[in-house]
């Protein structure tokens, strides 16, 4: 069944907001930058700090040197304890918690074969994540919600993937992103709120998404088996 969690606020002043950060960063208007965060009620600023090295790692074609070095930031952070590499994966154990991530393409090799490809570029964010619910060969959840970024005032609409793996620990794909969070990581890094849940079972045969040629995305996600680990 559906789970609906009533809106509580308008997305207008964040709209615009966003729009205005995004010309400021664009063109390096500290001045404007500045002011623009002076109007949040609350920043966020080691998440998105830990947010953007995330996206970097997982998409942009890096050396090992570079990856290493990008890991050396994750480790000047203030709220970050350590970082540990497990094969694929990455663990960031902050102050609050333990984050996991793993690059969705390098484990879901059809993921990165889907992202250069036609429909991949014409489909929305929303559209992204119906199509991995629907590929998915085990029970989900698409998930519509609010992220923030760097503040809360840079809140917007957003969809992802929740499942649990073999052992009924809880994950979230992104296809935005290109990453597998841990549950509570991603969580925390985007102050996700929740707006709507659907079932994976409830959309199948109701949407053109997985028709055509797309891609079949394997059962290898179902499979990861990230230690969780004692150390919060």
């Amino acid at each position: 069944m559906s789970e609906v969690i009533e809106e509580s606020f308008s997305l207008n002043d964040c709209t615009e907001w966003n729009r205005r950060y995004e010309k400021a960063t664009k063109e390096n208007n500290k001045k404007e930058i500045m002011s623009l965060l002076g109007e949040a009620n609350h920043l966020y600023m080691d998440e998105y700090f830990i947010f953007e090295i995330i996206i970097k790692l997982n998409n942009e074609d890096l050396t090992e040197a570079k990856k290493n070095k990008l890991i050396d930031q994750l480790n000047k952070s203030k709220i970050v304890k350590f970082v540990s590499t497990k094969g694929e994966y990455i663990e960031i154990n902050t102050r609050a918690n333990c984050i996991k991530i793993a690059k969705l393409s390098d484990v879901v090799k059809e993921i990165k074969k889907d992202k250069n490809s036609k429909e991949s570029i014409e489909r929305k964010d929303k559209y992204s994540s119906v199509y991995v619910s629907q590929v998915l060969p085990f029970q989900n959840s698409i998930v519509m919600g609010y992220v923030c970024g760097i503040c809360d005032k840079s809140r917007r609409m957003h969809t992802w993937v929740e499942f649990k793996n073999n052992n009924k620990e809880e994950f979230v794909v992104d296809y935005e992103d290109n990453t597998i969070y841990n549950k509570e990581g991603f969580y925390f890094l985007k102050h996700a709120e929740v707006i709507k849940k659907v079932d994976s079972d409830e959309l199948r045969g109701k949407s053109s998404v997985t028709k055509g040629s797309t891609s079949e995305v394997t059962k290898e996600i179902i499979d990861i088996e990230i230690d969780m680990g004692d150390d919060r």
